[in-house]
């Protein structure tokens, strides 16, 4: 979970599709889980996760999912919260989906080597290239729709279940260089460098960890506008939050590209505003937040963190 493509958005992967809405309606879905059915069975029964096996059987009834849904008439009502969730994942939501079609469109190639006009999303070729392609962007976001509408149904359980907080996800320190996050936000990150550990009695030569750290100025210039979304998308189905390397609201060790991790620098960030911004989240979602406080801490940090009542985090075997 540590390298994730977009920290705003679900994997896909993990759907049930035994359990699409209106599957009742889309007999070409039902009869590619009936006709598959020996090979879900053979897949589960795997010793290991067949990745990719698994996603194109799962993909196949996605899709015809997808068709069924998109036949349905413009009032009826379960369409009309596809509609609704689509609308309201907004620029965000838009763009992952429009990097999901470009990298079906070149794959297994990193964003930085698509053609120059696709590597920056405000161009208007990537516009172009979205209006060309509406049925695959509409059907990354139907999945969003399903994973996220899943997440929701399984925490509801969870917390009639008994759960008395509910699920405790975890929000990673950065996202993978060639993903749709680093695409979508690239111009709040910083480039030829990624975020790293200096070296600590448990790993003497420092970390480097292939992030691309955010810049300062441009968190406060946005007015933690992407920051907030961020936090609020994790926070959302969740009880309880992770914030991995919560250091990094008061500074992140930056590595240069190509140097080891004993030859990186702390560069640091308006800590008070990225906590005030974070509390505010928390408020909203009605959500604890948990700061995985590990490593190398600056003074007074756990308690100021303490004061703000963002829970510390201790691994037992240390």
């Amino acid at each position: 979970p540590y390298q994730p493509s977009d920290r705003r958005f679900l994997e896909p992967l993990y759907i049930d599709v035994t359990r699409l809405p209106g599957l009742a309606d889309a007999p070409e879905a039902r009869r590619l889980l009936g006709q598959g059915a020996a090979r879900f069975a053979a897949l589960s029964s795997l010793g290991h996760v067949d990745y990719p096996a698994v996603w194109a059987a799962k993909r196949a009834v996605l899709a015809a999912g997808f068709r069924a849904l998109e036949e349905r008439p413009a009032a009826d009502p379960l369409r009309g919260r596809f509609e609704r969730f689509a609308a309201e994942g907004g620029r965000a939501l838009d763009r992952f989906a429009t990097f999901e079609a470009i990298s079906a469109a070149h794959p297994h190639a990193p964003w930085t080597a698509w053609p120059e006009e696709l590597r920056d999303p405000a161009h208007l070729a990537v516009a172009e290239f979205a209006a060309r392609h509406g049925g695959e962007l509409r059907f990354a976001k139907y999945l969003q729709w399903i994973a996220d509408r899943q997440l929701g149904d399984a925490a509801r359980a969870a917390h009639s279940g008994g759960l008395a907080i509910g699920f405790y996800r975890d929000l990673a320190v950065g996202a993978a260089p060639d993903g749709a996050e680093a695409w979508a936000t690239q111009e709040t990150l910083a480039k030829g460098v990624s975020t790293g550990a200096p070296p600590d009695p448990f790993c003497a030569a420092g970390q480097v960890w292939n992030l691309p750290p955010p810049v300062p100025g441009a968190l406060s210039a946005e007015g933690y506008a992407g920051f907030r979304a961020l936090v609020a998308a994790n926070a959302r189905h969740a009880g309880a939050l992770r914030i991995d390397h919560v250091m990094g609201l008061s500074r992140l060790f930056w590595v240069p590209e190509g140097a080891a991790g004993t030859e990186g620098a702390y560069v640091h960030y308006p800590f008070e505003d990225l906590l005030a911004a974070l509390a505010l989240e928390s408020r909203r979602a009605g959500c604890l937040i948990v700061g995985e406080d590990l490593g190398t801490v600056p003074e007074g940090f756990r308690e100021r963190l303490a004061e703000a009542d963002v829970l510390s985090y201790r691994v037992l075997w240390f």
